[in-house]
């Protein structure tokens, strides 16, 4: 566990990877959850299986799901909202970051969600009363494309990080996701 109260993935170093962290569950929720991943770009991906829990505490049976809020500024200071196919955009981000239930259905953004409901979950998962759900995080450097734009995530992350030379070995942190929104199906 690399979380202490310095915060997350402190002084690890390229032999760590792939890690994730999530302060601990018992002592921290919603607004106080603070997860964090450090991965490789050699690699295609990573699954961080049961790195969140969404409980339900209500009455009533509800569909969950998680969004990437642009106008609430989740996405990270490196990702150009809106930008092009030769940037590091928010298409990328919802590529590359997948929610998903033990099932294996992204409750998360897809890339190919066109229109006013791009930042919103591409499906829900049914969570009953006092129900505690397991959602894996699944990291992907896939390309994508749909007929607006083709997608190279990987390509686009190695862009905006601040690399050294190709003799140097270096690690940069790129800012792809500041927040997240779990909400159900009706809000």
């Amino acid at each position: 566990m690399f979380f202490d109260n310095a915060g997350g993935l402190n002084n690890i170093s390229k032999e760590d990877i792939p890690v994730a962290t999530v302060n601990p569950r018992d002592e921290n929720n919603n607004d106080d959850l603070v997860l964090e991943s450090a991965i490789s770009l050699e690699s295609d991906g990573v699954v961080f299986e049961d790195i969140l829990e969404i409980e339900n505490r209500g009455t009533s049976t509800e569909n969950v799901g998680i969004s990437y809020d642009r106008d609430k500024d989740q996405y990270g200071d490196d990702v150009n909202v809106g930008g092009g196919d030769d940037t590091l955009n928010d298409l990328d981000v919802q590529s590359v970051y997948r929610f998903v239930d033990n099932n294996g259905n992204r409750i998360s953004p897809d890339q190919d969600t066109l229109g006013s409901s791009v930042d919103d979950p591409t499906t829900f998962v049914e969570i009953e009363p006092n129900e505690i759900h397991p959602i894996d995080l699944k990291i992907d450097f896939s390309e994508y494309g749909n007929r607006f734009v083709d997608g190279t995530p990987k390509e686009n992350i190695l862009q905006a990080a601040q690399l050294g030379g190709p003799f140097e070995g270096s690690i940069d942190t790129v800012d792809l996701l500041d927040s997240i929104t779990v909400g159900t199906e009706s809000n």
